[in-house]
């Protein structure tokens, strides 16, 4: 008899209850003997954009959270396998003539299909299995080389990233993260962030929320980036505002930077325009412009506006951008410093100013 079986992957760092419905509701409609939660090794396309934990440490909490699930196992095909973990070499590797394979996505992803590897290889390996949520992007590629098979989901709307988050402002994720894999969290110190030598202790305040979640790349020392295109690089007219004291052309670039990026959220009708000093408790960035908008177009907008700004006043791209698609909180990461542009009501959720509250303000008007 044919098995039928379901391959959900992911870098599951956390993995949720999402995750977990997600699997249930596949096995239930689609009749499949059991569900494959693959870990990816090295997931190629997020590793640029923010560090990903360790392999291992991600497949204990899969594991621990499918333990007590029939139907559901955790896999290490791709650990086992190393390097960059591509579906289509997961795929031809489970595949065999006795099983059919369902490849499990949400709606989401269906339209960056075409940038997975070899993805002209998916559609002889496998049906595709896609998960729509009320209210969930509806997918515009076209899937002439597939027939589709539908999940209907319940409207979860959760993120691995403000979970991450969470858990490094020490709130609780209970009922989101399943128990066993918050264990693991704990136990392993997941997404926590230590003081750096030299720094002084860190209270709740000064903690790093930003490290291990939506602020994700590499850890680097103050002031070590400094944005401009070339050490030929002009800088425009954006100045300091009066008052200032000396600081080294590294700090000066970067503070002059911020609050070119700060003027911009302002005459794009940013509000609660607020730029903070953060280079003596952190070692990441040297300053946070925090900004607020009443609508998600409005973020969008400031987001990209920002971005032109630091351009032409001299400095470099966003090294990672996060939160366009839902643009409730944009995170713009430029080295030395990071922007965040939030919906009004996700601002006051958050509360970024009281966490880091003890933070000395730079004048930006």
């Amino acid at each position: 008899m044919t098995e039928r079986i379901g391959i959900l992957g992911g870098t599951f760092d956390p993995i949720h209850v999402a995750h977990l419905t997600l699997a249930a509701q596949a096995r239930h409609q689609l009749r499949l003997d059991r569900v494959l939660f693959v870990v990816a090794n090295v997931p190629w396309q997020k590793v640029a954009t923010r560090q990903v934990s360790a392999a291992e440490d991600r497949f204990e909490m899969v594991q621990a959270a499918v333990a007590a699930h029939p139907g559901m196992e955790a896999s290490r095909i791709e650990i086992d396998r190393g390097g960059d973990s591509y579906t289509a070499d997961t795929l031809a590797e489970l595949r065999r003539p006795d099983c059919e394979l369902f490849l499990i996505i949400g709606s989401d992803l269906v339209d960056e299909l075409h940038t997975w590897k070899r993805s002209d290889e998916l559609p002889m390996l496998c049906t595709l299995a896609i998960a729509h949520r009320p209210g969930g992007p509806e997918p515009t590629a076209l899937l002439s080389a597939w027939d589709p098979v539908t999940i209907d989901m319940p409207a979860l709307e959760l993120s691995s990233s403000e979970l991450r988050t969470m858990v490094a402002q020490g709130r609780p994720v209970d009922f989101l993260v399943p128990g066993p894999a918050e264990a693991v969290i704990t136990r392993r110190n997941l997404y926590q962030v230590a003081a750096p030598a030299g720094l002084r202790s860190t209270s709740p305040k000064q903690s790093d929320p930003l490290k291990n979640s939506l602020h994700e790349t590499t850890v680097r020392g103050p002031s070590a980036r400094v944005l401009t295109n070339s050490k030929e690089t002009t800088l425009s007219t954006i100045t300091l505002p009066s008052g200032s004291h000396a600081l080294s052309d590294a700090t000066a670039e970067i503070r002059r930077l911020a609050v070119a990026a700060a003027r911009s959220a302002d005459e794009k009708k940013g509000t609660d325009v607020l730029v903070l000093d953060v280079s003596d408790t952190l070692s990441i960035t040297d300053a946070f412009v925090i900004v607020s908008a009443p609508n998600t177009r409005l973020v969008a907008t400031i987001a990209e506006s920002v971005e032109m700004a630091v351009k032409h006043a001299g400095g470099s791209g966003p090294i990672a951008t996060e939160g366009l698609s839902e643009a409730s909180w944009v995170l713009l990461d430029f080295g030395g410093f990071v922007v965040h542009v939030f919906l009004e009501e996700t601002r006051r959720y958050y509360d970024l100013e009281r966490l880091w509250a003890d933070a000395p303000t730079i004048a930006w008007t």
